[in-house]
């Protein structure tokens, strides 16, 4: 089975590298955590967090160097592969839709960050695709299943995908279609079985 994994969120812990971040500038309270970001556009949330603020960070090759993988992630990974699984790994960063704007000028560009982050954690895949549009990118690859955090990609994910596994989050709360499940890394195990 062919299964898309989405990057932040799932396989890097970006959120909490960015609170840390907004914890150390004051932009927050210290005592904030993931819990308390309710909303994907946590600028809408903590009005210090600016958008401005946010894609500056996301240009500096430091902070992408700074995130951790997610608990269980890449374990996980490796048994899907074990299992006979082809892992496709599926991000926004640096596609020419929505994020690009966000990390121009991050040099070096975000693509090499992100496959020298993959690297350096050791992360298991078969494929790495940068684009923003996951719906399409399903189709495309005829990915029967994909894991994600963020809820409107989960939403439209259904549409394409048999089965969506939504990690479960403060900030991608709300009504699920049939075919998406609210989880976690630790909790998932369903790959063993097909």
């Amino acid at each position: 089975m062919r299964i898309g994994i989405d990057i932040d969120g799932v396989v890097a812990n970006t959120q909490q590298a960015m609170l840390d971040v907004f914890q150390i500038e004051k932009l927050v309270p210290a005592d904030t955590n993931l819990q308390h970001w309710v909303d994907w556009a946590c600028w809408d949330i903590w009005p210090d967090a600016t958008e401005q603020f946010i894609r500056d960070l996301f240009r500096q090759p430091a902070f992408w160097e700074s995130i951790k993988p997610m608990d269980y992630a890449i374990d996980s990974l490796r048994r899907m592969i074990q299992c006979g699984h082809d892992v496709v790994l599926v991000t926004a960063r640096g596609s020419r839709e929505g994020m690009s704007s966000w990390v121009k000028g991050a040099h070096p560009p975000v693509h090499i960050l992100t496959r020298e982050w993959l690297h350096r954690y050791d992360v298991p895949y078969d494929d790495l695709i940068f684009n923003e549009d996951k719906r399409s990118v399903a189709r495309e690859e005829r990915l029967l299943c994909f894991v994600e955090d963020r809820y409107v990609n989960a939403c439209l994910l259904s549409q394409a995908c048999e089965q969506v596994y939504l990690l479960d989050a403060a900030w991608n709360q709300g009504e699920l279609p049939d075919n998406v499940m609210r989880t976690t890394w630790r909790e998932m195990n369903w790959w063993r079985a097909t």
